[in-house]
């Protein structure tokens, strides 16, 4: 199956990354912060833009949507990016809740056991959608923010173990 439409959760320096590098792989992309966070993600939220740097190139790209409005991040996902730490993702579960879908994919950027917190909470909220959850162990990318909006990619994983659930 070929996917067309990602949304990206926690747009810090690793969403940042994931929605463009997504992006300039021919993706659509969503990319969403919670409200209370937007002032984070001002200059994004205002142009639309990122720019992503590699050690040997550099490029702005144009990311299909920024948003603080869940609903409007997560409609048409097939893929979900939550790249968020551990502490933020009962809180993206919670909000994810209401607008899943049948046969989305869920892939928590690290893990660190959230795929059982987000299936927990989807139960305990009646999801009752064949959903898919993943999650690997680290970040796909060493990367750092250089500057609102500018992403600096050092290093990518060879190798990133993924568990699925179920």
């Amino acid at each position: 199956m070929a996917f067309k439409k990602i949304a990206v959760f926690g747009p810090d320096n690793g969403g940042h990354a994931v929605a463009t590098h997504k992006t300039l792989e021919g993706f659509e992309v969503s990319l969403f912060e919670l409200p209370r966070f937007a002032d984070n993600l001002r200059q994004v939220l205002n142009t639309g833009h990122i720019t992503i740097e590699w050690p040997e190139r550099k490029e702005t790209v144009n990311i299909h949507l920024v948003t603080t409005d869940i609903a409007a991040a997560l409609e048409g996902a097939e893929v979900v990016f939550v790249v968020t730490p551990a502490f933020g993702h009962k809180t993206m579960a919670e909000l994810c809740a209401p607008h899943v879908k049948d046969d989305q994919i869920f892939y928590l950027m690290p893990g660190s056991g959230g795929s059982l917190e987000f299936a927990r909470i989807f139960e305990e909220r009646g999801v009752d959608k064949h959903v898919v959850l993943c999650e690997c162990c680290t970040l796909p990318y060493g990367v750092r923010l250089a500057a609102p909006g500018h992403v600096l990619i050092h290093i990518e994983a060879i190798s990133l173990p993924t568990g699925v659930f179920p």
